[in-house]
């Protein structure tokens, strides 16, 4: 996947972020998170080991990949 690819996200999925550290790094403590009511479209920022980095509503957050889907072109 490249930066800007789509990824769906079916209802009930949670989106997170991370606290940062003091040297801004981020930490694996949750500070805030959101459960998406319905069905949403993700863009796709950067991939880390079981996470996507995504852009929510002009906003990052973090989902599990195997909650989410990519979209692919036919």
């Amino acid at each position: 996947m490249k930066k800007g690819d789509l990824i769906y996200a079916p209802a009930d999925v949670m989106l997170c972020k991370f606290g940062k550290e003091t040297d801004g790094s981020k930490n694996s403590t949750v500070s805030s998170y959101l459960k998406l009511v319905k069905p949403a479209h993700l863009l796709y920022i950067e991939e880390e080991t079981h996470l996507y980095e995504v852009l929510y509503e002009d906003d990052k957050w973090f989902v599990k990949k195997k909650e989410v889907y990519e979209v692919k072109d036919e």
